[in-house]
């Protein structure tokens, strides 16, 4: 997808969003043993999970140093928990979570292909994942934090389309335990990121 933004939140998303798209490249485990994610994290909010789940995601960096091949090794993680389909998998679409029986491509893809037609965004050239992938609604998201008048608030956006079912993402990350925690600690931090965003309860 294109754009970009200043907005704290918009690069932190971003960020997420390229960690589970695709397998890591070496320039970018490069980055981010040079610590080059840090200034993005303060974004994720000061609640307790939040800083939490900040603390599990710089954990799971400097575990990098204990791997031997960790290229490989990421890239199996990567596969296992997001590619392969099985009960030790966490698939990274939210209609994976939202239908029954798991069944991919429904409401959600269609409402997300809604928006991202309304909003001029298009998936990049060649892209095979479907409009309810979590990398694309996080894109999606960082869009409407970088516009000045977005076509939605994005804590309703938040809200409406990613709390229902990101919190079960990002268990059912951690309880396959890979060999190395990098991508269960981004679903983490991915999860309580948005939790923070949630909108507040208005008295009534």
């Amino acid at each position: 997808m294109q754009g970009s933004s200043a907005h704290p939140k918009a690069q932190l998303f971003r960020l997420l969003a390229g960690i589970f798209f695709r397998e890591l490249t070496d320039r970018e485990i490069a980055l981010y043993r040079e610590a080059a994610a840090e200034p993005l994290l303060a974004a994720a909010g000061s609640g307790r999970a939040a800083q939490q789940a900040v603390a599990d995601f710089r954990f799971a960096i400097a575990n990098w140093e204990q791997h031997a091949g960790l290229k490989r090794a990421l890239a199996a993680d990567y596969a296992r928990l997001f590619l392969l389909p099985g009960r030790s998998a966490a698939p990274p679409y939210a209609s994976a979570y939202l239908e029954e029986g798991g069944q991919l491509a429904g409401a959600a893809h269609d409402r997300m292909t809604v928006r991202l037609t309304g909003a001029g965004m298009a998936l990049s050239d060649g892209s095979r994942e479907p409009a309810d992938h979590l990398s694309v609604m996080l894109e999606y998201l960082a869009e409407l934090y970088g516009q000045e008048a977005p076509v939605e608030p994005p804590e309703a956006f938040i809200a409406v389309e990613l709390l229902p079912w990101t919190g079960r993402f990002a268990a059912a990350a951690s309880r396959v335990s890979p060999h190395d925690c990098f991508y269960a600690a981004a679903a983490r931090l991915c999860a309580a990121t948005l939790e923070g965003a949630r909108p507040p309860v208005r008295p009534a």
